[in-house]
């Protein structure tokens, strides 16, 4: 049980210890290809759009401060931060579209107040702007998502792990090590370079005498770890171990999957949930994996 409390605790550490920069989301964080890749998702929008009266073509893009409006998407709610329109919206529907999806709200307080919002994507499923309108007697307010900056999309296309990432079986697991770029769970995170989250999957061979006879024992296990900081502010690494004990493949039959085509499920001990699961595209590449509470999504997801 101490163990047990002490691998959550661990595990708990993982929210607090990363600093949790706010900072914008960018139009190729992630790709949603169902409505229910929406769910836990938050949007900060970089820049605001206003309608201009000589030119209704050209309309006035001004920006807006990190974290100024953000919008978070659950099962059942839509929450909003930001001056006039923040609040928490029943989540009515959410459907798609010929331009992206649209969730119907209603006013947590007031069901007579009923609005929408609506989600923008782009030719490869990835968002580019938001469309909210808080009630039939408003006008809508257009969002725009920012273009990752070049310098930047460089660094990290070079550094995480890529959705074009090789082919992941059961028997050419070991040895592999993955670093995530995206979290999502209680809250979502950015993950940054200096982060270095990563999960790696060991298989160490050792050959111990015992009787003047020589045994080869086989050590399986999986390794998350990242980077953070402690109480003083120093930098420190942070790592749990979790024991191997078995793995399965199963196919998703939904013949329309694409991001969770299969599914590695590999049994460990030292977690509650018992099982890390790993999600593979149609070929079979590394989409995202599941640990405990927490999703860690691959780059280009």
């Amino acid at each position: 049980m101490k163990e047990m409390k002490k691998q959550l605790f661990v595990i708990g550490l993982f929210l607090s210890a990363i600093l949790q920069a706010q900072e914008y989301t960018y139009v190729t964080d992630k790709t949603f290809n169902a409505s229910s890749d929406l769910l836990g998702y938050t949007f900060i929008p970089a820049t605001i759009l206003y309608q201009n009266e000589f030119d209704p073509r050209n309309p006035d893009e001004v920006a807006v401060g990190v974290g100024d409006f953000s919008f978070s998407i659950t099962q059942n709610y839509l929450y909003i931060e930001g001056n006039d329109i923040e609040g928490v919206y029943s989540a009515n529907s959410i459907n798609p579209t010929e331009y992206g999806y649209i969730i119907a709200t209603m006013n947590a307080r007031n069901p007579m107040i009923q609005g929408h919002l609506k989600i923008v994507l782009d030719n490869n499923n990835r968002a580019n702007g938001l469309i909210f309108k808080k009630s039939t007697d408003t006008e809508e307010m257009i969002f725009k998502i920012a273009d990752t900056p070049e310098y930047l999309e460089k660094q990290e296309a070079a550094f995480f792990t890529n959705i074009d990432n090789p082919a992941l079986t059961i028997d050419n697991i070991w040895g592999k090590t993955f670093y995530p770029f995206f979290r999502i769970g209680e809250s979502q995170q950015r993950l940054r370079m200096q982060d270095s989250v990563r999960i790696s999957i060991h298989s160490d061979t050792t050959i111990v005498e015992k009787k003047k006879k020589q045994k080869v024992e086989i050590d399986q296990y999986l390794l998350f770890s990242y980077e953070g900081v402690d109480d003083n502010g120093n930098r420190k690494k942070y790592e749990q171990r979790y024991g191997f004990k078995g793995i399965k493949e199963r196919e998703s039959r939904d013949p329309n999957a694409t991001v969770d085509k299969y599914l590695l499920e590999i049994e460990v001990s030292g977690l509650p949930e018992k099982y890390i699961y790993f999600y593979l595209n149609r070929k079979r590449a590394i989409s995202k994996f599941e640990l405990g509470p927490n999703q860690f999504i691959i780059r280009g997801y």
